[in-house]
């Protein structure tokens, strides 16, 4: 047996394997990707309807990911009708034309070429737009509390679609079988473990047993598509993504027999198209990116190594800024004809994610210099 058998998880598939797996595989979503559906744009969102549509007959669902849409549903959606007033607040917070005044009066009143009154009527007169432009979008905002076209076409797709819940013990074994996982950090999971509270904290857990079981059942490989950016389902290397866990793929193999791997939804949604011959829209790509971006802005990549004095944050920020370059290099080396296959994109894309990622670590470093200054 090579060392590729012996150690599957810890090597890509080759092109040959990935073509197969999308021609044959089975497509599952995590809850975050289904409820994307309420966070995209009309454009965006018609194109996740379209290509969901289009593998609906290889799409499957676990039944803990169906109930977790349906519990947190209702949450997304007032997240979203929110977020004006959320947005009202912040202009109100820090464009506050008073605060404005009193500085540009004091210090350049007699200014013989500036108008200080026109700069406050133009601040007023701007703001004012903003404002009215969010009333009018916030008027405009679909109420999905009353009428849902976006839940009743998600639900046309995957009706029928679900699998079946654990009976109480089963489910009750499988609990007892999370706590040991985390115990020993076997991913997934053992990240929420920290976070969130029984029996919400063995949902990922739960989530995986069900593919596991599934893609055993009907001896066919599996793609799972997440926006979970946690460590307990990505390999992650100097903080860049590599690969789903190995475990992962290695326990899909020795339980079920089939092959494993992960997309994020940006990159679903990017090989997707081209599988399917779909005219490209890169755009679609983009803000599928940054919605899953979304989430890792919140999540500070430089917090690992507490870095906390100036000659830290230097260090780290020259590290970052060498990494973005030796990157930028690669990237135009790559030949064109390495991009004619479908799969053949993904080093250019890892590439893009990984300067995503260190533009993001540059931003955090610059602001902490500044507040140390």
């Amino acid at each position: 047996m090579n060392m590729r058998d012996l150690f599957p998880g810890y090597y890509q598939p080759t092109e040959e394997e990935f073509a197969e797996l999308w021609e044959k595989c089975i497509f599952s979503f995590d809850t975050n990707v289904l409820l994307h559906i309420y966070r995209y744009s009309p454009k965006t969102r018609e194109r996740l309807f379209d290509i969901l549509q289009k593998f609906q007959e290889r799409i499957w669902i676990p039944h803990q990911v169906a109930y977790e849409i349906h519990k947190n549903r209702l949450t997304v959606i007032s997240d979203q009708s929110g977020a004006y007033k959320e947005i009202q607040t912040i202009l109100d917070k820090n464009l506050a034309i008073g605060a404005l005044k009193d500085p540009l009066f004091k210090n350049f009143k007699r200014h013989p070429f500036i108008d200080v009154n026109k700069i406050i009527e133009d601040i007023e007169l701007v703001i004012k737009k903003i404002e009215d432009d969010l009333q009018v979008k916030k008027q405009a905002h679909p109420n999905y509390l009353e009428s849902d076209d976006l839940w009743d076409k998600l639900i046309a797709i995957i009706n029928g679609k679900i699998g079946q819940p654990y009976i109480k013990d089963k489910l009750k074994e499988i609990h007892k079988d999370a706590e040991q996982r985390f115990k020993d950090s076997v991913p997934p999971g053992y990240e929420d473990a920290k976070e969130k509270p029984a029996p919400d904290k063995y949902g990922d857990v739960v989530i995986w047993r069900q593919l596991i079981d599934y893609a055993k059942s009907e001896k066919k490989s599996l793609i799972f598509v997440t926006d979970d950016n946690k460590q307990d389902w990505w390999l992650k290397h100097d903080r860049k993504t590599v690969s789903p866990r190995p475990e992962l793929v290695e326990e899909m193999r020795t339980e079920a027999g089939v092959r494993f791997y992960m997309y994020s939804a940006d990159r679903f949604l990017d090989y997707a198209q081209k599988f399917l011959n779909l005219s490209e829209q890169p755009e679609v790509i983009e803000e599928a990116r940054e919605i899953r971006g979304q989430d890792l802005e919140s999540k500070p990549l430089l917090t690992e190594q507490n870095l906390s004095t100036k000659e830290e944050l230097k260090k780290e920020l020259q590290i970052v800024k060498e990494d973005q370059a030796l990157l930028q290099i690669k990237l135009k080396k790559l030949q064109f004809p390495f991009h004619k296959s479908i799969f053949g994109k993904m080093e250019e894309y890892d590439i893009e994610e990984k300067l995503i990622n260190l533009q993001r670590a540059q931003r955090l470093a610059e602001e902490k210099l500044a507040a140390l200054e």
